[in-house]
């Protein structure tokens, strides 16, 4: 079949009409050629838009749509049905909206505001469903819809189930099937049924694609069409004349509407009002798919155009001739030069066969028996002829198929942009294309420019802008004829499109030419990419090659500085090892694993023991125990810390001997260093140094008790006091005893004193002696203040009431406050406190600082205060001492601390003082001493102990 349009075209004058369609499949076709022949007869041109399936945005092939312009067209053909199926009528209207204000006219599907010229469906419809009905007898029959929502497919079912209901058959829901307007889903679809047992007599298709299908289906089933099954289909599409057996189905008048289409668009221009919807009634064409067809009449034949009418009695006078004459020739001869000459040549064979069996039906009822022989020898020729032409005509078609594909790979395999552009001169010359313009857009796509074009005059090849179709020095062209325009797209970009004069040109090759030529200047354009890219990379390439040689000449000279520098770094290397091996450190190298790998002279010297008795041991089979886990712990960390870390550890070796020396040094991780390789361990003895320090914490804790001594004598005074006056008391309350006992004696017996004087001077004696009990415990307790200031030992840590050694502490200190003439104040909380720990410590901080204050007093001439205070702060317990003494200069606060360092006279202090607070209250309370001072207005030492170690109460 060839839906190739082949007829001159006259110079139009009149304007331009924009056709769009979205595919050039046979209906496309026809229905164009219809729009045409009417532009034809009125002088106009026409532009044919194949784009796409409508999408919104448009799609790369759809954007040669926004290139429509009022300046060159004065109305639109819409192919509504084919291009906007799957499109809403808003979207389509919106479509229509962006084309400009051109009257437009919509073929096949009716949208709102647009005139569109339709198919009466219904009537072909109900012929067909009465047909297969009332004259073939059928009652159980399927539907195959296309897809669900489609508006041609939805009506072909409605009537076929208002056809059934009217009869009062059944509607069988699951012989309802969907198609999808596809052969194999259609063919598919019925085979399963068919498969499921369903009893069926007709299957009604609502387009011929899916009835062939269908046929397809029961020719798999072994079953026979009609006999078993009859099947029917719609639009009577010329692809589908050649089933067989042959189809009958509902013929579209797809000419006829094109023809209406363009002659309501004319109108339209004119001013004249058009109804929303003009239809054109549908015919039954009545084949053997659906039961042997009565030999006259009754189904309607296809309409002829009008020059196939003087064919018609032409042929029929031929014949006639023929059989009067008892001869072949005359009708034989007319039938096979009008089968292969003129424009009947490409007319769809159905068409030629259908002819022919109308001649034969109008003469055979008149014939006599004497003419009979003749007219089937006329008749068999007449038929052989007919299926030769036409498989002439498949083989020219065959073979002009086979020569265009020989040619598309050769538009693949070009080199250059100027091969493709050859190539595509020579493909398009093949595929019968003499006038054309092919427009390329820039990669960038900002304009468009004219690569190739035959038969059209073109002034220059400059380029132009992209929303423009032509270049403006084209005006003319868009009213010289009927053109077409095809996007060359891949995907979703645009490569150009191809302005062309269809004449002589399949119209069935559009998708191939689509295809090809998209294609083709997709694979030159990503070709060309990657020459320039190709190009760019061997400049770069150079350019590298150059900066190669540069370094290879840079590394070759650095290679020479390396191998001098290796030289002296083996020398270095050399002198190192010999410093290693005579140093009188011990050095050792370990293994991540901390084993030993390396054992210097001076270490083997150190240990007593030889490098092969260290080698591959762990280093802490030779540390003492308690050491372990600490170096474990360094290795292990250094390891984590990564490369060139370094760490300073302290441990205790064993030697070959037995005894224990301490060492102290670096542990380097080398590990990741390639001449070393491991951890670097380099010690020195510091035996010697660990036995000074031993010594020097023994005179350091004598110098301890040697201060309290100091303290204990700064406090003689005072205790002295204290202990001679409750002394003295206790004597006189002693003497007062002694008497009031005498007394008592020499007047035992006198009459004169009664009992009750007796029981008086009882009581006055006893009252005497608690006195001096009194007296002397309280000699007791300063006798143990005093004892544990001079203890040399801590009798032990346990808790105690701070609050109370303070109150003692002080009472201890006010006769040396009373005799500075500084008064002596304590303030504590009323809320229990508790310490942990030995509570001598406590009272030396204490006694210490208030000492250091009441000297601190003495130096000015106001009054003397110090105050003692103990405050709870939540877990925390802090004991403040503040005075209003000289204060401490600024320059010397960071010092007092320090030991041996004082402000006082020769013979007031040692200088240990508050160092030893320093020591006491951070090492043995972890706690803390803060000072705030100001010279000339005092000085406060705070003592902060930390929590978990006091409680409040």
């Amino acid at each position: 079949m060839s839906n190739r349009i082949d007829r001159p075209f006259p110079h139009h004058t009149a304007g331009n009409v924009a056709i769009l369609t979205n595919h050039l499949h046979p209906y496309q076709t026809v229905v164009i050629q219809g729009i045409q022949q009417k532009l034809d007869s009125r002088g106009w041109a026409s532009t044919v838009y194949v784009g796409r399936d409508l999408q919104l945005p448009l799609s790369a092939p759809n954007q040669i749509f926004a290139r429509i312009h009022p300046r060159h067209h004065q109305g639109v053909i819409l192919l509504s049905a084919a291009l906007t199926a799957s499109r809403s009528d808003s979207e389509v209207r919106t479509f229509v909206e962006a084309l400009g204000s051109m009257p437009a006219v919509g073929i096949g599907r009716a949208i709102p505001g647009l005139t569109t010229i339709g198919t009466d469906n219904a009537s072909g419809m109900q012929q067909l469903m009465a047909y297969l009905i009332d004259e073939q007898g059928y009652s159980r029959l399927a539907f195959m819809r296309g897809t669900v929502g489609n508006p041609d497919s939805e009506e072909r079912e409605r009537i076929f189930r208002d056809v059934l209901y009217g009869r009062g058959l059944p509607v069988r829901e699951e012989w309802m099937l969907t198609g999808q307007y596809s052969v194999q889903t259609a063919r598919d679809e019925l085979d399963l049924l068919i498969g499921q047992g369903a009893d069926i007599q007709a299957v009604v298709c609502a387009n011929d694609e899916m009835a062939a299908g269908c046929i397809q289906a029961i020719h798999r089933r072994g079953l026979r069409v009609p006999d078993d099954i009859a099947v029917t289909g719609f639009d009577d599409s010329p692809q589908f004349q050649y089933v067989l057996p042959a189809l009958t189905t509902v013929r579209q008048p797809i000419l006829e509407q094109g023809e209406m289409a363009a002659q309501a668009l004319l109108d339209l221009m004119q001013g004249q009002a058009l109804p929303d919807e003009v239809r054109v009634r549908s015919q039954v064409v009545v084949r053997e798919s659906a039961g042997m067809p009565p030999l006259l009449g009754g189904a309607a034949r296809r309409p002829l155009p009008a020059v196939w009418h003087a064919l018609e009695q032409d042929g029929l006078a031929q014949l006639r001739e023929s059989l009067e004459r008892n001869a072949l020739s005359p009708f034989i001869d007319f039938w096979q030069s009008r089968l292969l000459t003129g424009v009947y040549r490409n007319e769809a064979f159905s068409r030629w066969h259908d002819l022919l069996t109308f001649w034969i039906r109008q003469v055979e009822p008149d014939l006599d028996a004497a003419t009979l022989l003749t007219f089937n020898q006329l008749k068999m020729s007449a038929y052989d002829v007919l299926f030769r032409a036409f498989q002439m005509s498949h083989e020219e078609q065959r073979l002009q198929d086979l020569y265009n594909s020989t040619w598309s790979p050769q538009l693949f395999s070009t080199e250059t942009p100027t091969q493709l552009l050859e190539q595509i001169e020579d493909y398009l010359s093949r595929m019968k294309i003499t006038r054309y313009l092919l427009v390329q857009t820039d990669t960038a796509g900002n304009t468009a420019q004219v690569t190739a074009h035959r038969g059209i005059p073109l002034p220059n090849t400059d380029p132009f802008p992209l929303e423009q179709l032509l270049p403006s020095e084209l005006a003319a062209e868009w009213r010289s004829g009927h053109r077409t325009v095809t996007p060359l797209a891949v995907g979703d970009r645009l490569f150009g499109w191809l302005w062309y004069c269809p004449s002589g040109f399949d119209a069935g090759d559009e998708a191939v030419l689509y295809s090809a030529l998209g294609r083709a200047i997709q694979l030159a354009t990503q070709q060309e990419a990657l020459r320039r890219h190709a190009e760019q990379l061997e400049l770069e390439v150079q350019a590298r090659t150059a900066r190669l040689k540069a370094e290879v000449t840079e590394r070759t000279n650095a290679e020479r500085a390396l191998q001098v520098a290796h030289e002296h770094l083996q020398q270095s290397e050399r002198r190192f090892r010999s410093l290693v091996q005579n140093a009188s450190d011990l050095i050792l190298v370990l293994d991540a694993e901390g084993s030993i790998r390396y054992v210097s002279a001076s270490a083997r010297a150190m240990v007593g023991y030889t490098a092969q008795e260290m080698t591959g041991q762990d280093l802490l089979t030779y540390l003492s125990p308690e050491h372990h886990g600490e170096v474990r712990r360094q290795i292990t960390q250094l390891i984590a810390d990564g490369p060139a870390t370094t760490l300073r550890p302290r441990y205790r070796l064993r030697t070959a001997l037995g005894e224990g020396r301490w060492f102290e040094g670096l542990m380097t991780n080398l590990l990741s260093d390639p001449d070393v390789r491991g951890i670097v361990l380099n010690s020195h003895d510091i035996t010697d140094r660990i036995g000074a320090e031993e010594a020097l914490r023994a005179s350091q804790s004598h110098l301890l008790a040697a201060e309290k001594l100091a303290s204990l004598g700064r406090l003689t005074a005072g205790l002295a006091h204290e202990i001679n006056t409750p002394l003295a008391a206790t004597m006189n309350y002693l003497s007062m005893a002694q008497m009031l006992i005498q007394e008592y004696q020499e007047s035992i017996g006198n009459p004169a004193v009664t009992p009750e004087d007796h029981a008086a001077i009882a009581g006055e004696a006893l009252q005497a002696l608690k006195d001096a009990t009194k007296a002397t415990n309280r000699i007791g307790e300063f006798i143990r203040q005093m004892r544990s200031h001079t203890r040399g030992s801590v009798s032990g840590t346990s808790e105690f009431d701070p609050a109370k050694l303070a109150a003692d502490t002080l009472a201890m200190l006010a006769h040396q406050a009373l005799r500075s003439q500084v008064e002596l104040r304590l303030e504590i909380p009323t809320v229990r406190l508790s310490l942990w720990g030995e509570p001598g410590r406590f009272t030396q901080v204490l006694t210490n600082l208030v000492i250091n204050a009441i000297h601190a007093c003495e130096a000015v001439e106001r009054p003397g205060n110090v105050v003692v205070r103990l405050v709870s702060l939540g877990d925390n317990v802090c004991l403040q001492v503040e005075d209003n003494g000289t204060g401490i200069p600024a320059e010397i606060v960071g010092k007092i601390f320090d030991p041996m360092f004082t402000t006082k006279d020769v013979g007031k202090g040692t200088g240990l003082g508050l160092s030893i607070i320093h020591d006491i209250v951070g090492g043995h309370f972890g706690g803390s001493v803060e000072v705030q001072t100001e010279v000339g207005r005092g000085t406060v030492f705070t003592v902060h102990f930390l929590p978990g170690r006091n409680q409040t109460a």
